[in-house]
């Protein structure tokens, strides 16, 4: 690493903290926790140890908790970054598989027991993530279909017409409705959750034909036809690290 002219770098321990410390022509100190959970602290150039050990200790609980968040983090991040091989682990409607590959003349996945098969004609990684992602997709459409279609019904008594169906990928949000093209859009990854959630997110798109805000009325609609939304909703967000 290069340092501009000015800046001073080293590292000690200090604490249970192993301590990265940059020295800048700056006026105040900053502390920034490290993928690998070691501190960059940038401080003034006559910062000296005891400044930067005082900060530490100021703000130390918050070092810990923002320390924590960071692990599990990384952790979500890690699970979602998928290794298509064998005795790695996809998820599919809210269970675990252990993944066995074997290399066929055709395309082909099937969830049996615990286990998920993966018969692909081409070995190489990309090609493994993309057969698989195709067929959570053929999948998802075929239950979020059968979802909406079943939870639509209490639409259609008050004349509102079927909206159309998109899967895709999504990083900010489990789905939306959009008004003026009547069509509902979900997150492919719901597929891998449990279809009482896939059918909590569907409910909730599909009250966004009346209510187009989330005002007390979407929730009173939410309530008559999904009384156990809350926890559902609940439950749901424990899954919000997928979103990021």
């Amino acid at each position: 690493m290069r340092f501009s002219a000015g800046e001073q770098s080293c590292s000690r321990q200090y604490r249970e903290f192993i301590i990265h410390t940059l020295h800048k022509n700056i006026r105040h100190t900053y502390v920034r926790i490290n993928s690998d959970s070691s501190l960059l602290v940038t401080a003034p150039l006559h910062a000296d140890e005891v400044h930067v050990n005082k900060v530490i200790d100021k703000f130390y609980s918050n070092i810990l908790h923002k320390q924590k968040l960071l692990a599990q983090q990384l952790l979500n991040k890690t699970q979602l970054n998928l290794v298509v091989q064998n005795d790695s682990h996809v998820s599919y409607l809210g269970q675990r598989y252990t993944l066995q590959v074997t290399h066929a003349k055709h395309n082909r996945v099937s969830f049996t027991d615990d286990i998920c098969m993966l018969s692909v004609k081409d070995i190489s990684s990309e090609y493994k993530l993309a057969v698989l992602q195709a067929e959570y997709k053929r999948l998802g459409m075929v239950i979020c279909e059968g979802l909406l279609r079943q939870r639509f019904n209490y639409f259609a008594a008050l004349g509102y017409k079927i909206p159309r169906l998109s899967l895709k990928v999504m990083r900010s949000r489990w789905g939306s409705y959009s008004v003026a093209i009547n069509k509902v859009n979900l997150n492919l990854a719901l597929i891998k959750l449990e279809p009482k959630l896939i059918d909590y997110v569907v409910v909730h798109e599909l009250c966004h034909i009346i209510e187009q805000n989330h005002s007390s009325r979407f929730y009173a609609l939410m309530t008559k036809i999904l009384p156990n939304w809350k926890e559902l909703k609940q439950e749901l967000n424990s899954f919000s690290y997928i979103l990021r």
